[in-house]
């Protein structure tokens, strides 16, 4: 007798019961989470039921180990610091942590992993979205899906209920994402105006010129105070991006935060992140004076940027002093960071090619060139279309 296929769902585990030649029932079971098949047999179809139970329940305890226990918290917490911490930035896992204990933890804490449903984390996702951005949202997906789908692969629980959620649209948002803030020309010409005399005339403000250096430059925070000297190319104009000054918690060696923040210089942010930036004469201008500065003060660094004493400058220290310049002169302070706005927006409303800006910015996906800066790109097309009518 031929063996014969039964075509019969078995009742545990997902496979087929087939009639094999000597009569004897064999049950086929095939499991996508570890990816192969596997087999039992019986005479009757009730013993074959209860030993594909046992091969289901065997392989699960020999894969992967048994089914936790653990809460969402203690289980985020221990994915976060058993698994992440040598696999991220620092800066990273900072701001994963902050993701899992001011939104995650206070709303699914308490729950069992294993029965956290769909529904529970749709819930989560749709609450934070009466309450927050979407970007805000977006990063707490970003935290919230691939510990789950660790979770599943390991065998800690059995179903992934992040399959089941769907990430809230935009328009369902409360509050809307911010628009990236600028330093318009005006703010940029009363910065250009008063750089010279202020410092000439009282010594205020010695860095200033490495603000207006940012908004001729685009480069980050980080990688502006980590910028030596020697990374300088005079004479073909040219700068290149190395390093990056990193801030972030203070940990033990279990990744348990102690109090404080440290600073140290690590690589970029990311591969294209280390390239070479081309200099206009302003940019030039700005390192020149820069230098005559530190040279009048008998400041001797390695560093552009540096403290008084020659040391590297602590990333707060390099905000306040844009903070106190601006109100000195009477622009508002929108941050840092909008200096290397100012450079992309004004470098595409120049009709810089979107692909070149963001080679010049360091970006790892153009995509995220365009969408940070929508708006402008949104306003070159109506210009576009004027200059059509106007053929």
């Amino acid at each position: 007798m031929k063996e014969k296929d039964c075509n019969k769902k078995s009742t545990y585990g997902l496979g087929h019961v087939r009639q094999r030649k000597d009569g004897s029932l064999e049950g086929i079971i095939y499991d996508k989470r570890i990816g192969r098949t596997v087999s039992v047999s019986a005479k009757t179809q009730t013993e074959l039921n209860k030993r594909m139970k046992e091969k289901r329940k065997e392989i699960l305890t020999q894969e992967f180990g048994v089914v936790t226990n653990m809460n969402v918290e203690d289980y985020f917490l221990y994915w976060l610091q058993t698994f992440m911490a040598t696999s991220i930035k620092r800066t990273t896992y900072d701001k994963h942590e902050q993701m899992i204990r001011n939104h995650v933890i206070p709303r699914i804490g308490y729950l069992k992993m294993k029965e956290v449903t769909p529904k529970d984390l749709q819930k989560m996702f749709n609450d934070i979205s009466k309450i927050r951005a979407y970007s805000t949202i977006k990063k707490i997906m970003e935290v919230v899906r691939p510990c789950f789908k660790h979770a599943t692969v390991t065998g800690d629980i059995i179903k992934n209920p992040m399959l089941g959620v769907r990430m809230p649209s935009k328009d369902s948002v409360a509050i809307p994402t911010k628009q990236i803030e600028i330093y318009s020309d005006e703010d940029l010409k009363l910065m250009e105006d008063s750089y010279i005399t202020l410092y000439n005339e009282k010594h205020l403000y010695r860095l200033s010129p490495m603000y207006l250096f940012l908004a001729h430059t685009g480069l980050r925070r980080g990688e502006l105070l980590a910028l030596k000297w020697k990374d300088i190319d005079f004479k073909s104009k040219t700068l290149k991006i190395k390093a990056s000054l990193t801030r972030y918690r203070k940990r033990d060696e279990n990744m348990e935060y102690i109090g404080g923040y440290e600073t140290k210089m690590m690589n970029p942010k990311t591969r294209t992140s280390v390239r070479i930036v081309y200099l206009n004469a302003k940019a030039i201008s700005y390192l020149q004076e820069m230098k005559r500065r530190n040279d009048e003060l008998k400041i001797k660094s390695e560093y552009v940027v540096c403290s008084k004493e020659g040391k590297f400058l602590q990333t707060r220290s390099f905000d306040q002093e844009l903070d106190r310049w601006c109100k000195r002169i009477g622009v508002e302070f929108k941050g840092l960071h909008a200096l290397r706005h100012s450079f992309a927006t004004r470098a595409i409303i120049a009709g810089v090619p979107v692909k070149v800006v963001s080679e010049l910015l360091g970006h790892a996906d153009i995509k995220i060139t365009l969408n940070t800066y929508t708006h402008v790109l949104e306003a070159q097309k109506h210009q576009a279309v004027e200059l059509l009518e106007a053929l």
